[in-house]
């Protein structure tokens, strides 16, 4: 069965989240790389309910789309080659997991907030990295790999927390069969030490 692609549902929902960010990070002007810009709808949606905030988006995808500015390629790739450090915000508006994303700019914008997309579909598998991100035997993986899609959230949860993010906020929805996460991802603070 193929899968169908949803650019953009919940749209509200993904600017929304996005508005609420650029409020916590209360600048007048905030730069956003966004690793799966499209077309850009997204980021034209949220610059025109925060029309008071001077966007500058930095935009990668590797679909052939007639965005001026737009950097063609593959993000994983790309991003490394970026100073990510020196954006205010990173949008990773995937389908399916952006995990290898998510390493890369855990490893080279450790403090820089991340927002996400994740898109699980019925009969996918949770990705090899993020089950070894949280310890999972390969073993496990190749024999319960129904049970490894049950707890597809869990498993996140976890490579997100080994990466040292902790999530900020977080939203689900359904969408023609597939579960959907929208969150936003902070690096999680040190311990504290008795």
């Amino acid at each position: 069965m193929p899968r169908l692609r949803t650019d953009n549902s919940h749209l509200w929902l993904k600017v929304r989240l996005r508005a609420e960010e650029l409020d916590r990070i209360a600048k007048p002007q905030i730069t956003v790389v966004s690793a799966y810009s499209g077309e850009g709808l997204l980021w034209r949606e949220v610059a025109r309910v925060r029309p008071d905030i001077d966007l500058v988006i930095t935009k990668i995808d590797k679909r052939k789309v007639n965005v001026p500015g737009l950097i063609f390629g593959d993000n994983r790739r790309i991003l490394p080659g970026l100073n990510l450090d020196g954006y205010d915000l990173i949008d990773l508006d995937a389908y399916g997991w952006p995990h290898e994303q998510l390493r890369i700019c855990a490893e080279n914008a450790p403090n820089v907030p991340v927002v996400t997309t994740i898109i699980s579909f019925p009969r996918g598998r949770v990705p090899h990295d993020v089950l070894r991100g949280c310890g999972v035997p390969t073993d496990w993986e190749v024999t319960a790999p129904f049970l490894m899609q049950k707890q597809r959230w869990d498993w996140w949860d976890g490579y997100c927390a080994h990466l040292g993010y902790r999530w900020e906020k977080s939203r689900y929805s359904e969408d023609k069969g597939m579960s959907k996460r929208y969150q936003v991802l902070r690096r999680a603070p040190p311990p504290m030490l008795p």
